[in-house]
């Protein structure tokens, strides 16, 4: 989520999960002005302060400055980009209930 991580390949990823994965590039949909940024934000702030640099907040303007991060325009928007990308990130609400769902990277 702040783009050190580009490829899926990389051995920050692979080393954690234990085994080889495509050498395909991550791409991170998010969200402005929405509370579930809010939350996933204040979140990471909290659970890895050394490393969440960005802001905090309903909008992480630092996001926009990621060559891999696309800007979505609702929930459902996000949801359709990561359906269609086999390789993507990002966040929502779900049912209801928040999903923890992400690492700092």
């Amino acid at each position: 989520m702040q783009g050190k991580i580009k490829r899926w390949s990389d051995p920050e990823v692979t080393d954690d999960v234990g085994q080889q994965l495509p050498d395909e590039q991550v791409t991170f949909y998010y969200r402005s002005s929405s509370g579930t940024t809010d939350v996933i934000s204040q979140y990471m702030a909290v659970a890895c302060p050394s490393e969440w640099i960005f802001t905090a907040g309903k909008t992480v303007p630092e996001w926009a400055d990621i060559e891999e991060g696309v800007e979505t325009t609702s929930t459902l928007d996000l949801a359709n980009k990561m359906q269609e990308d086999s390789y993507s990130i990002g966040y929502m609400v779900s049912h209801g209930s928040f999903r923890r769902c992400c690492c700092c990277c």
